[in-house]
């Protein structure tokens, strides 16, 4: 019943751990089977049934299916049973006995994101995005830890150039301050010779008084 189910449901014969191909599963001493079941619609107030019915020979495993009596194609299938929230491929919902050590074997990310996808799917999508978010926003923490530490050696850059500024123009004031001392004493020594040339003009003018006084 359990294989039934699956195939029926057009789950792969690999999600059951037993035949890997769909004509084993054919009857023995027959040439073909088909598995036929009726699933009540998801409205819980509907007594609608959806038919489904998938034939298939021991020749080949191509199936021959039939929704509602008329002929489907496999992706109709996986639709509706998709629309009505059955996951074959979830062992969570689904638990071959051939596939218990698998399910045992499995991560806990993937038994989480098993139990999310059991329980609704788009709780899986909201947890895929939140992954997401995360990984952008370790991105941009990064990127700002990138920019804090250009920021910082910037910084740094312009306090030593600050610095080296500073120092330039205190080397100019040096130098103004220099200039300004040799303009300084040029004039002191200017005015060093004219007082001494003052004092050599006042004897010479006293010598030459003395010497009218006495021809006198």
């Amino acid at each position: 019943i359990v294989c039934a189910i699956a195939l029926g449901l057009g789950g792969h014969p690999r999600v059951l751990g037993r035949a890997s191909k769909l004509k084993e599963f054919v009857k023995h001493g027959e040439d073909e089977g088909f598995i036929e079941m009726d699933i009540k619609d998801g409205d819980e107030n509907s007594n609608h049934y959806r038919t489904i019915r998938r034939m298939f020979s021991c020749e080949s495993d191509a199936s021959t299916w039939l929704l509602d009596g008329r002929q489907a194609k496999q992706n109709q299938i996986s639709e509706l049973v998709a629309d009505m929230n059955i996951q074959i491929g979830n062992y969570l919902t689904f638990l071959p006995q051939d596939k218990v050590g698998n399910f045992s074997n499995q991560k806990p990310d993937e038994i989480l994101d098993s139990t999310l996808e059991a329980l609704d799917p788009q709780l899986l999508e909201v947890k895929k995005e939140l992954i997401k978010m995360e990984s952008s926003s370790g991105s941009e923490a990064q990127q700002r830890e990138v920019c804090a530490d250009r920021l910082e050696r910037l910084r740094a850059e312009q306090a030593e150039l600050a610095r080296e500024k500073e120092a330039e123009e205190r080397r100019a004031q040096l130098l103004a301050n220099v200039e300004k001392l040799k303009i300084k004493l040029a004039w002191v020594r200017f005015e060093e010779r004219r007082l001494e040339v003052q004092a050599m003009k006042d004897r010479r003018d006293e010598a030459m008084q003395r010497a009218r006084e006495e021809r006198e």
